[in-house]
Order: structure tokens, then sequence, then C-alpha cells
């Protein structure tokens, strides 16, 4: 791998990756800690003694997922933002301070009503803070966002916040990351192709692979030389086509054929028909705010879904992050990636297409704020502010990661 940066490094510390780490450490003590009420218990052999007998209790498959993705990007940011010490001296440090953290918050926890402490936790946050500092070593320190890397003939744009919407997504897709040998489990997900797809899911799978695509489409750098038979549009755009289709592919194998689940038939068509679409815009210079526009459109019909409205509206609800702490784990990481995903991309990708990074920061922001608030009035959804946080916090991350403009 090599690269063509030419940037120095100028200080011991990255103050705005410090300040992501930072922000990473005080949202796992808000989720680790809510509702902060404590009482007081007698544990006779102290809460240490407490937390390592459960050494041999293993955490559960949601649990386990979740607490090694928590800790995962406070090991990649607190590495990143350091450059005073050695690479392996910088990965040790790292990982034993998420098992300092880890262990500091679990034996808080036992004076928590309702929250469990297990030393299964800690091993899944060390392990994700460890994959997160040791990922963040093998980069090049002084590789910056807009560097171009030659990865097998191919000049890859170093977009760090890009490369996390298209992991989030994948994450999505992916979970719950485990293989199994049901193989009831695989036909019932083929008996399932043969219903007729949703409309509304059938728009959320097109409109989410246009999305990844133009993410795609900005990590490829564009070809230098250009014959005048081919437009440019359509060279830039074809190595970012060629890895759209080879990660349909993936994912639809792994989905089908490897990992437990159900898969819709538009699942399948969503993306064949991105696929179609996106080649169709190659010559399309404005072909980002169009995938905005149409992601704009998407946020609304699934905040307004099923557009049946109550007569008197519900309680709206100001804590944030409530229903991923109180709710299941695995279906509240597999949420989490998708919000992600949707909400950075939706501040992403009108900054791809020119607009102002601070005016589309706050539109996003406003616009899912709104259609929460609207919420209120629909059954069995969750009107709260989690979803406008999450647009700030994803636009926050941008600012950070020093996301390049178009």
């Amino acid at each position: 791998m090599n690269t063509n940066v030419g940037h120095p490094v100028g200080s011991a510390l990255d103050a705005r990756l410090a300040i992501a780490a930072a922000g990473i450490a005080a949202v796992i003590l808000y989720g680790s800690l809510f509702p902060f009420h404590f009482e007081v218990r007698a544990i006779p052999s102290g809460p240490l003694s407490a937390l390592l007998s459960t050494w041999n209790i293993p955490d559960d498959r949601g649990d386990a997922v979740s607490n090694f993705f928590l800790y995962l990007p406070f090991g990649f940011f607190f590495v990143r933002a350091l450059r005073t010490l050695p690479r392996w001296a910088l990965t040790l440090l790292v990982t034993m301070a998420g098992f300092a953290l880890s262990m500091c918050i679990e034996m808080v926890q036992l004076y928590i009503p309702g929250r469990d402490s297990a030393l299964g936790d800690v091993y899944m946050n060390t392990a994700g803070a460890f994959a997160g500092a040791l990922a963040a070593a093998c980069l090049k320190r002084d590789l910056v966002p807009g560097a171009r890397v030659t990865i097998l003939r191919q000049e890859i744009v170093w977009r760090p916040f890009a490369i996390l919407l298209i992991a989030c997504w994948l994450g999505n897709r992916f979970f719950p990351f485990l293989p199994t040998d049901d193989f009831r489990a695989h036909w019932s997900s083929l008996r399932t192709l043969a219903a007729a797809p949703a409309l509304l899911d059938l728009y959320k799978q097109s409109v989410y692979w246009l999305a990844a695509a133009a993410i795609l489409e900005s990590l490829f750098a564009p070809m230098k030389l250009a014959p005048e038979s081919e437009p440019a549009g359509n060279l830039e755009s074809a190595p970012s086509r060629v890895a759209l289709a080879v990660m349909f592919a993936a994912v639809a194998i792994a989905r089908l054929f490897l990992i437990s689940g159900t898969v819709s038939s538009a699942e399948i068509a969503g993306p064949c028909i991105a696929i179609f679409a996106w080649t169709a815009m190659s010559r399309l210079r404005r072909r980002a705010a169009i995938v905005a526009m149409l992601l704009v459109v998407l946020v609304i019909l699934q905040s307004l879904d099923p557009f049946h409205f109550l007569a008197e509206p519900r309680q709206f609800g100001w804590i944030p992050f409530v229903g991923f702490i109180s709710g299941p784990r695995e279906n509240g990481v597999r949420v989490f990636f998708e919000k992600a995903f949707t909400y950075g991309t939706l501040v992403w990708l009108p900054v791809r297409a020119g607009m102002s990074f601070p005016i589309t920061m706050m539109a996003g922001a406003a616009l899912v704020f709104c259609l929460r608030l609207a919420q209120v009035f629909l059954p069995g959804r969750s009107a709260e502010i989690t979803d406008a946080m999450m647009v700030l916090m994803m636009a926050g991350l941008m600012l950070l990661l020093r996301e390049p403009r178009s």
C-alpha cells in the first residue's frame, strides 16, 4: 500500500480526534450508568470480588456484540489522537484504559437497580478497545483526509467518515455477524423471496443502496486518463459501480446462506434497482443531489408510516437513547447501525452535492426533530429526541474527521 500525503506530523495530539474520543467515552458512561439512580447495597466481599465471581458467566450474543462495538471506536480514536508513543505502546495503553474503564463501570453498576454486572462484559469491552486500537495503529500516522492510497493498482481517497458510513451499512446488513447451521432458516429466507415486496421497503432498499453507491464513488479516485469518446463522469463512477455490485453480491450471499434471519424480496430487488439507476446516472454531475433528495423523502415516509394518526397525542420523550438502552440488545445494535448510516448520510450527501455544512446540519436536525414530534400522533412509534441527537452527533463526527468537500 502506497500513500501520497506529504503532511508531516505537527503535534503530539490531534485535538479533533481527541474530542471525538472524549465524546465516545462520554457516550459509554451515559449508556452504562443510565438512569443514574443509585442505591446502597450491602456487598460483604466488596464490588471487585463480586464482579470477579462472575468470571465464568458468558454474555448472550446481543450483549457481547453491543459491548464489543461500544468500545471499538473508543480504542480507534484514542490511538489516532495520540502521536507521541510507539504504536505497540499506544495499543497496549489504550487497551488497558478500556479495560480499566469497563471494570470501573461494571462495579458501579452493582449499585444501579435493574442493571447487571458481569466480567463477560469486561471481556468484550476490552476486546473491542483492542480491536479499535490495533486498527488505528495499522494506519499511517501521517494519513490525512483527502490523501490518496493505492491498493491493488486502484487509488482510494482516504475519507474516514465515508468509510464509517459504509461500515455502519455493512454492520446493519451483516448483523448478527455469526453463521448458522440451521438450514430451515435458509429455506425460510428463500421462500420469502417469492413474496411481492412492500413498496416502502423496496423504495428504502433502493435509496439506501444508491446512497452506498454515492459514498463508494467518493472513495474511488477518478481515472487519470479518459478517452475523448468516453464521458469523464462515466469513467469516474466505473470503479464504484464494480465495488457496489461486489458488495451487493457479498451481502446477498451472506444474508441468504450464512447469516440467520429472514431476507425480504425487497432486499434483493432494491439493490438491483439501485445498481441499474446508478449506472443510468453515471453521466449526471448532480447525482449526489438526486440521491440526497430521495433520501430526504425516505426519511419523511419512514417517520410518518403507517399514516394513521391518533386523535390525542402521546408523550414526547426528551431523554435521548432510552429506547436503545431499555430495548433488546440485538435489535438495538441493528437499529443503531441503520440510524447511524441514515442520519450520517443525510448530512454527508447534501454536503457532497455542494451545500453548506452548517445549513445541512441544522436543516437535517430540524427535519428529523419535527418528524419525531409528529410521531406523538402515530401509534406504536417511539417519539423521542434520540434521532435528532443522532443527526447532530453524526454531523459533529463528520466535522471532527475533517471530511473533505466535493
